[in-house]
């Protein structure tokens, strides 16, 4: 069973997005990239796309930075989202759309409104979903609780040279 956790004691309450300009992330960044409440953007370009939305292309932030943030962004690339194990064990409540690719961490057991915050995948309802989470911390509590009890009780999370091997088996 998990100990109490710290999502209401993290410092940042803006909620951060980082990561490559895939497809599938665009919509959502393009939307979000000039917004005040939220800190959205494409730290790594892999693709390159002739127009950028001002202020879409952002920093990189080292993940002990991120981990100050009471609420992380986590969307899916071009497969599954490569930060949600960290993301999902990190105290912070994590708002993204339900997963679509499987891994080794069984995606599809994780449940909306018990490991992290739903939101669609444009992001047209992130600040409904930010606004109801700074207004119930208990339930955030509980959530980031409960993701953090998901990813610990994988037996292949704190075995790395396990994991390592996991992934060569499933990208081979």
């Amino acid at each position: 069973m998990c100990v109490a956790r710290a999502c209401h004691l993290k410092t940042n309450e803006k909620a951060l997005f980082r990561g490559a300009n895939t497809s599938h992330r665009t919509e959502f960044v393009h939307r979000w990239a000039q917004s005040k409440e939220v800190g959205v953007g494409f730290s790594m370009c892999l693709l390159q796309y002739s127009q950028y939305q001002p202020g879409s292309v952002k920093k990189k932030i080292h993940i002990e930075q991120q981990l100050h943030h009471r609420y992380l962004i986590c969307l899916e690339g071009s497969d599954k989202a490569s930060g949600l194990q960290w993301m999902l064990a990190s105290n912070s409540a994590v708002l993204m759309p339900p997963p679509t690719v499987e891994s080794w961490l069984i995606e599809s057991r994780l449940e909306p409104w018990v490991h992290f915050i739903p939101i669609k995948a444009e992001g047209t309802d992130l600040e409904e979903r930010l606004t109801w989470a700074k207004s119930h911390s208990a339930a955030c509590r509980r959530i980031t609780a409960a993701s953090t009890d998901y990813v610990m009780g994988n037996p292949y999370y704190s075995d790395p040279a396990r994991n390592a091997e996991l992934e060569r088996e499933v990208l081979a």
